[in-house]
């Protein structure tokens, strides 16, 4: 079951702290950030939820319209390329815009902390069930430790 909640800007903390809601820029940012560890379902979720014409942030579809042949697990000369590209876009999404709706995936809390005021949809898909479908989607071996390194760090500071 996904967890939503918003993360605040420091004037929307402040409004919020005397009992505002948020700030006007905020309001209207209409971004959801959609975070989990690897194959939690981040990717099916927007896919369920994105409408035509909206603007989807998917750091793997970066790196293979950049050139990767691999749908993850991508060549490491072009991941600084697409960690560029994303954040690039990142940048962009908190100035106003025209987009109807924005929807940015990832296993990255930093990308929470870049995106003050986007709501946040938290899918904590348990490691054994990230794992299993890691395997049956043919992921490399290292999937189970990036599953295991996001559920170790999102315990320690966890974000919803």
């Amino acid at each position: 079951m996904p967890t939503r909640a918003r993360s605040r800007c420091p004037r929307c903390k402040q409004l919020h702290d005397s009992g505002g809601a948020e700030c006007d820029a905020c309001r209207h940012r209409n971004v959801t950030v959609v975070y989990g560890p690897p194959c939690a379902g981040k990717n099916t979720y927007v896919r369920e939820h994105a409408r035509t014409g909206d603007l989807v942030l998917d750091m793997d579809a970066l790196a293979q319209a950049l050139g990767s042949p691999h749908d993850h697990g991508h060549p490491p000369a072009l991941i600084p390329f697409a960690i560029e590209a994303r954040d690039a876009v990142v940048r962009r999404l908190t100035r106003p815009h025209q987009l109807r709706h924005a929807w940015v995936i990832t296993s990255r809390a930093d990308i929470l902390d870049a995106l003050p005021g986007a709501e946040v949809v938290t899918l904590a898909v348990d490691p054994d069930t990230c794992k299993a479908r890691a395997r049956q989607a043919g992921r490399p071996a290292p999937w189970d430790s990036h599953i295991d390194r996001w559920w170790r760090d999102h315990l320690k500071h966890p974000r919803s």
